[in-house]
């Protein structure tokens, strides 16, 4: 189950309305076990999005999630990197934020397994040895990324997620004494 799902269901217990861009037509959402949380997502006021029309192929190209990538980049104001490799799926969401100006906030992993490498990539601070090839930045692109410390417009770390845990008890704790 992935993050996009979890974001969904999340989204849901808060009655906030959530858009889901799907790599497959409306008739085959996938993964399967995701019906229920579509049909959710529907009742709630939420938005289903796909380009692709009823009986599309049941197993989508991997292009058809690149392109799903490029709408969640294109519709959003800012994209959250929580865990990418390079290359990977991830990684194109982060090129397409860029290609679109999107802002890009970036999880900064103490984990230095492959599974964390495009996080390390989007936060490696930018010098003349910094490689560009591997989002295949046009020139344009680079002029502007030189003048930035970084890819990543902000990142956040564990000590950030171990503060909101101590800030959401601590008003938990507050609200219950209120009351």
């Amino acid at each position: 189950h992935g993050v996009d799902e979890q974001a969904h269901k999340v989204a849901l217990e808060n009655n906030s309305k959530t858009v889901a861009i799907l790599p497959s037509s409306l008739d085959n959402i996938l993964p399967h076990t995701n019906k229920n949380l579509a049909y959710e997502i529907v009742e709630n006021g939420g938005l289903l999005l796909t380009e692709y029309e009823p009986g599309s192929p049941k197993k989508p190209e991997n292009s058809n999630y690149i392109s799903r990538n490029r709408l969640q980049a294109g519709l959003s104001d800012a994209v959250f990197i929580a865990q990418s490799g390079i290359p990977g799926g991830t990684m194109t969401t982060a090129k397409h934020a860029i290609d679109n100006e999107v802002k890009l906030i970036v999880y900064i992993s103490k984990n230095i397994s492959e599974e964390y490498l495009g996080n390390k990539y989007l936060t490696d601070l930018i010098n003349s040895d910094f490689d560009f090839s591997k989002l295949k930045f046009n020139k344009e692109q680079i002029k502007h990324l030189l003048n930035k410390k970084q890819i990543a417009d902000f990142t956040l770390d564990s000590e950030f997620f171990e503060l909101k845990e101590i800030l959401n008890s601590l008003l938990w704790k507050k609200m219950h004494n209120f009351y």
